[in-house]
C-alpha cells in the first residue's frame, strides 16, 4: 500500500494532570519525544520506499520490541483512567466550624455535632467545590458518634463500633425485635435465651406494623397478648432485674399492661409494668411482689399518641422507672420475703395484659394495653442511669441527613432533598447520591433532634465522593496490542533512527511499550503504551 507522506503531526492530550506528580509528566514529556522520533524514522523510511512501510504493520496495533510472545497489553488510557475522582470529608473541628451550626455546635466530648440547647438543631454544611461543572456526586457516608436508630445487640454481645454510647447486652435473657411481618404468630427472642414466644389469647398481637426501630405489635386493648412459657430466669427473687420497653398507646387508651409475670391464679402478681390513669392524669407503673407488693408510680405525664421509652429497674433496695432516658420515680424495696403464700404455680410472661386466666380468655379492656410495642428487652442485672440515657437516645434521638448539588458556589440555586428526590427523605449511613444531578458544587445539611435534652445526637464525620466525567477527546483509548510484538529494528535502527527507543519506566528492547498501528485510509499512529497521569501521548504520520 502506498502511503502519501504527509509530514507528522504529533499531541499529547493531558486530561488530568496531577500537579503532585512531576515525575510523571516528566516521563511523559520524554515519551512524546520517542513517540515522535519513531514516526519521523516511519516517514523518512516511506519516503525512501516509495511511500511503502514494513510490511508487519498493519490495522493491528502492536507492540514495538523483539519478543516473539507476552506483548498484549491495553496501549493507552482506559475511560475509567481517563475519569478523576473528587473526595472531601468533614471529621474534625476545623471542617464543621467551615460550615454554619443552627441551635448545634462541634462538642468536643462527642467530637461531633451535637445540639447546643433544647430538643431540636441543624447543621448546615460548607460547600464543597469539584472544580468540575459535569461532577457526578456519587455517594454520602455519615457517622454517628453513637448508636442511633439502631436495635440492641443479639446474643449477649457488646458493642464497640462507637465513640460513646455503646450497650453491652451482659445479663440480657429476653430480646424481642418485634420485627415480624404481618400475620405472623410467634416473635423471635435475640437474647441468647432462645425462648418460644408465641400469641395468646383469641386473636394475635398485628405484626408488621410502624415500629421506633422498623416495626413493631399493636395490641388491641381487649384479648390480644403473647407470652413466655415460665423458667426460673424469669422470676424476681430478690435480685437484680430490668425491663426496657417502647410503647406508644393508641390515643383513647384507658390504660393496661404491658409486662405481667403472675405467681399463680389466685391475685399474686411476681411483677408488672403498667400504663394507665391516677386520678384521670396518665402515669407508668411496676410493681414487684410476693405475699406483699411494692409499686413505684411516676408522675402524671401524657404520652398517647408518641412513642416513650420506659425502663423500669429493680434491685433489692430500691425501684426506679425511667422515662425517655431521665429518672421519673423511685422508692424503696422493702420486700425480704419472695415465696408467694398461695404457691408459684408457673404462669407464663405474658407481654399487653394482665393476666390471661386461659388461652381461650375473651379478654378485658382494663386489664389489657392498647397500642403498639417494640423492642422489648429484659435483664437480670440493674441498667444504670448512663444506659438508661443510651437506650432512649438509640431510638429517640434522631440524626438525618439532606443533600444538594448546584452550579452556583453559594449553593442558593438548589434544594435539600433524599434518596427519592424530595424534601421528604433522609440518607442512610452510606447511600448513593443518585437523585442529585451533575453539577460543580455539593452541599449536605444534618438536622438534630431529641426529646432529652442529655441526650444530643452526634455527627462525627460526613464524606462524599464525585466522579469527573473525561472530556471529550479523541485518541487511543484502551486500545489492546496484539501478542507478538513488531521488530522494526532492522528496517529503522541506523539508518532512520539511531536506536529504538523504550519506555522510560519499565520499556526494554524486547517490549518498548511503544505501539504502531495503520489505518485503512493509511494514517501511521505511534502510541505509548505506558503513559500515566491518564494522559494520551501519540504521534502520526
Amino acid at each position: 500500500m502506498v502511503v502519501a507522506a504527509i509530514g507528522i503531526l504529533a499531541g499529547i492530550v493531558i486530561i488530568a494532570v496531577n500537579p503532585g506528580k512531576q515525575l510523571a509528566a516528566a516521563r511523559n514529556a520524554r515519551r512524546q519525544s520517542d513517540v515522535a522520533s519513531i514516526a519521523q524514522a516511519l516517514s523518512q523510511y516511506s519516503l525512501d520506499h516509495d511511500g511503502e512501510l514494513p510490511d508487519s504493520i498493519t490495522s493491528d496495533t502492536k507492540m514495538i520490541g523483539s519478543a516473539a510472545a507476552g506483548c498484549a497489553v491495553t496501549c493507552g488510557p482506559t475511560i475509567a483512567s481517563l475519569s478523576s475522582g473528587f473526595s472531601a470529608s468533614d471529621a474534625d473541628k476545623s471542617a464543621f466550624d467551615k460550615g454554619t451550626y443552627s441551635n448545634t455546635r462541634f462538642t468536643p466530648a462527642s467530637n461531633g455535632v451535637t445540639l447546643a440547647s433544647g430538643m431540636t438543631g441543624s447543621y448546615l454544611s460548607s460547600v464543597k467545590d469539584s472544580e468540575n461543572t459535569s461532577t457526578i456526586w456519587t455517594n454520602l457516608t455519615w457517622a454517628s458518634a453513637y448508636p442511633i436508630s439502631k436495635e440492641l445487640p443479639d446474643d449477649n454481645s457488646k458493642e464497640t463500633a462507637y465513640q460513646g454510647g455503646n450497650i453491652d447486652m451482659a445479663g440480657n435473657i429476653v430480646l424481642l425485635h418485634l420485627n415480624e411481618s404481618a400475620g405472623k404468630t410467634t416473635f423471635s427472642d435475640t437474647s441468647g435465651s432462645n425462648f418460644n414466644v408465641a400469641c395468646g389469647g383469641t386473636v394475635c398481637p398485628a405484626a408488621g406494623g410502624p415500629g421506633v426501630l422498623n416495626t413493631a405489635v399493636h395490641l388491641d386493648g381487649l384479648n390480644d397478648f403473647f407470652r413466655i412459657h415460665d423458667t426460673s430466669a424469669l422470676e424476681y427473687t430478690g435480685g437484680n432485674m430490668s425491663f426496657s420497653v417502647w410503647i406508644n398507646p393508641d390515643v383513647g387508651e384507658t390504660g393496661g399492661y404491658i409486662i405481667s409475670k403472675p405467681w399463680n391464679g389466685n391475685g399474686q402478681y411476681n411483677y408488672r409494668l403498667s400504663y394507665g390513669s391516677a386520678d384521670g392524669k396518665w402515669v407508668t407503673l411496676l410493681c414487684v411482689a410476693a405475699t406483699s407488693q411494692i409499686c413505684v408510680t411516676t408522675p402524671p405525664r401524657p404520652i398517647e399518641g408518641a412513642w416513650t421509652h420506659v425502663l423500669a429497674t429493680v434491685s433489692p433496695s430500691v425501684l426506679k422507672i425511667y422515662l425517655n432516658g431521665a429518672e421519673s420515680a423511685s422508692t424503696s424495696n422493702t420486700i425480704t420475703d419472695w415465696v408467694p403464700s398461695k404457691g408459684n404455680n408457673k404462669i407464663d410472661l405474658s407481654f399487653g395484659t394482665l393476666f390471661p386466666y386461659s388461652f381461650s380468655w375473651s379478654g378485658k379492656e382494663d386489664f389489657s394495653f392498647l397500642g403498639s410495642v417494640d423492642e422489648i428487652a429484659l435483664f437480670s442485672r440493674v441498667i444504670s442511669p448512663t444506659e438508661a440515657l443510651d437506650l432512649y437516645r438509640r431510638g429517640g434521638a434522631r440524626l438525618r441527613l439532606q443533600a444538594r448539588t448546584c452550579a452556583d458556589s453559594s449553593c442558593s440555586s438548589s434544594t435539600f432533598i433524599g434518596p427519592d428526590g424530595t424534601a421528604g427523605t433522609f440518607f442512610a449511613e452510606s447511600a448513593p447520591l443518585s437523585p442529585l444531578p451533575a453539577n460543580r458544587y455539593f452541599q449536605y445539611k444534618a438536622f438534630l433532634d431529641t426529646a432529652n435534652t442529655n441526650a444530643s445526637p452526634a455527627l462525627a464525620r460526613a464524606s462524599m465522593t464525585g466522579t469527573i466525567p473525561p472530556p471529550v477527546q479523541s485518541g487511543a483509548i484502551g486500545i489492546p496490542t496484539a501478542d507478538a510484538c513488531i521488530d522494526l529494528a532492522s528496517a529503522l535502527a541506523g539508518s532512520y533512527i539511531t536506536d529504538l527507543p523504550n519506555d522510560p519506566l519499565s520499556g526494554s528492547a524486547e517490549k518498548t511499550l511503544y505501539a504502531v498501528s495503520r489505518s485503512d485510509k493509511g494514517v501511521v499512529t505511534v502510541t505509548s503504551c505506558a503513559s500515566e497521569n491518564g494522559t494520551i501521548v501519540q504521534a502520526k504520520q
